[in-house]
């Protein structure tokens, strides 16, 4: 007859079982993570010692929130000069928007 009980060493077995963690609650700015806890234990006792988290914070960066101006006015400079590279002379034209 197989046996369906067996008495393990305390240091080799999990008095706790739990799933994955969540996905967070938020995208952004401080949410929480859960999981499932079971205790395994054959005692009360050994249920109340050691409990693992169930609960942590996640994503505690700030949220990203634009905030947008009247538009500026278009600011056009044109430069031209001569550069002289020995007996050869170069023009040089440049035009920047801001």
């Amino acid at each position: 007859m197989p046996v369906s009980i067996q008495k393990c060493l305390v240091s080799e077995c999990s008095v706790w079982s739990f799933s994955n963690w969540s996905e967070c609650s938020v995208n952004c700015g401080s949410g929480v993570q859960t999981r499932s806890i079971i205790c395994n234990a054959a005692t009360q006792e050994e249920c109340e010692r050691d409990i693992p988290e169930a609960e942590r914070p996640c994503n505690e960066r700030p949220c990203v929130m634009w905030e947008t101006g009247n538009w500026s006015e278009v600011r056009l400079i044109y430069i031209e000069d001569w550069i002289a590279l020995g007996m050869i002379f170069f023009r040089i034209t440049v035009t920047r928007v801001f």
